[in-house]
């Protein structure tokens, strides 16, 4: 969750990256460029497709802001266009799916070993994957922003063009969704 101090470095970063400064560019994708690749890792068919995505994030905002354009909020910016990347990205390939790996081919180890801690968490990201999917998009983005991402409630309502309260609607329904498929038998 942001705090007042973030917020407070996060306007003045967005501010001399207004200015032009190229080390204030590079500070802001350290900081957001992880979160965003997350965010559009769940997503996106693809990691190569993810990062093809964070790029064209980072590169209209570049565009934005050398057009002489003023960026307030550069967290919510961030998001916002990079939702619209992936936005994007499905209208040009509207048959494109998001692909599971065979969870076959992998046998599973010993579990008092510390491979097999690290091969679970990896297999409840794919779990995860697979789950978020299975259900509607606007669940899947709502979830996304609010849980992986742990963007607030306003700035995922900001990001989606929609009110809070359409946010907490969302979200119900969604963890309602994914509990159903989380649970339903294979």
């Amino acid at each position: 969750m942001a705090n007042a101090w973030t917020k407070l470095t996060d306007a003045l970063l967005a501010e001399r990256i207004q200015k032009g400064d190229p080390e204030a560019f590079s500070a802001a994708y350290d900081r957001y460029a992880p979160a965003l690749l997350r965010h559009l890792s769940y997503r996106a068919p693809n990691k190569e497709t993810a990062e093809d995505l964070l790029s064209k994030t980072f590169l209209k905002c570049w565009e934005y802001v050398h057009s002489g354009k003023k960026i307030t909020y550069l967290k919510q910016f961030l998001y916002t266009t990079a939702q619209n990347a992936l936005t994007d990205h499905y209208r040009r390939k509207s048959t494109a799916d998001i692909p599971s790996d065979d969870l076959t081919a992998y046998d599973r180890p010993d579990e008092h070993d510390r491979a097999t801690v690290l091969l679970d968490r990896e297999f409840d990201k794919i779990a995860l994957a697979e789950a978020l999917a299975k259900i509607r998009p606007e669940f899947r983005d709502v979830l996304v922003m609010r849980y992986l991402d742990e963007l607030e409630i306003n700035e995922v309502a900001k990001t989606l063009e929609v009110t809070p309260n359409a946010v907490y609607v969302r979200l119900h329904r969604a963890l309602k969704s994914l509990k159903t498929v989380l649970t339903e038998k294979p």
